[in-house]
């Protein structure tokens, strides 16, 4: 009796031990996800996230492209004139597509990619406006019609809490939210009088720079495999 008693407990652990082991095996390490509220900074944004080992540890990465960023540029208050409809000196508006980066970790609480976690990122927002300038002021002071190509970069950090389908779950939904801070490089035009007739305005570009608190969130949806 005491023996079968024994035999049966041994075989007990082991089966727990095996059907941990089997868990942690079958557990989702890897992501690929897309951004859905980039679409509202203009960009699209698909990442890959791999976790790493039972840590609770994961890294991000990300790449995409960036057309107009409206909630980030109308912030400056350049950029929301030079696109006001009826801004009268730029008759022209376009912006050239660039690319986007983001990268990223994140620590989930319950050591395994799903449920809730902390995250820090990383991202980095470039596209270049197109203005063609006829008319500077009221008085239709004629300066020579050309277009200017104005670069405008937003380079951003962010700390965030976020929440995750469990991760039995190979298609998920990712929610997240937080604060962090925008640094912000573009080039602005500047209008200068001068004496000559045939070119009464001079125009010419300067770089200015803008940092600023900000307060981010996002949702993805994502595969795990």
């Amino acid at each position: 009796m005491q023996v079968s008693a024994q035999s049966d407990t041994v075989s007990l652990f082991h089966n727990s031990t095996s059907a941990a082991s089997n868990k942690s095996t079958n557990l989702h390490k890897n992501a690929i996800n897309w951004n859905l509220f980039q679409l509202t900074r203009g960009g699209i944004l698909v990442n890959y996230e791999r976790i790493l080992g039972n840590s609770g540890f994961a890294i991000t990465a990300g790449i995409g492209v960036s057309v107009f960023d409206p909630i980030g540029q109308f912030y400056v208050k350049k950029f929301a004139y030079y696109y006001k409809p009826d801004s009268y000196y730029s008759n022209e508006r376009e912006t050239t597509i660039r690319a986007l980066y983001d990268i990223g970790a994140k620590y989930y609480f319950d050591k395994e990619m799903g449920g809730s976690y902390l995250g820090t990122g990383f991202t980095s927002i470039a596209n270049t406006v197109g203005l063609s300038i006829n008319n500077y002021d009221a008085n239709s002071a004629l300066i020579n019609s050309s277009k200017y190509q104005l670069d405008y970069r937003s380079n951003e950090i962010k700390f965030l809490i976020g929440f995750e389908n469990e991760n039995d779950n190979q298609f998920y939904n990712d929610f997240n939210f937080g604060f962090g801070y925008r640094m912000i490089n573009y080039e602005n035009l500047v209008f200068t009088n001068t004496t000559n007739p045939l070119q009464p305005i001079e125009v010419s570009k300067v770089n200015k720079t803008n940092q600023t608190p900000w307060l981010f969130m996002s949702w993805k949806v994502g595969l795990r495999f």
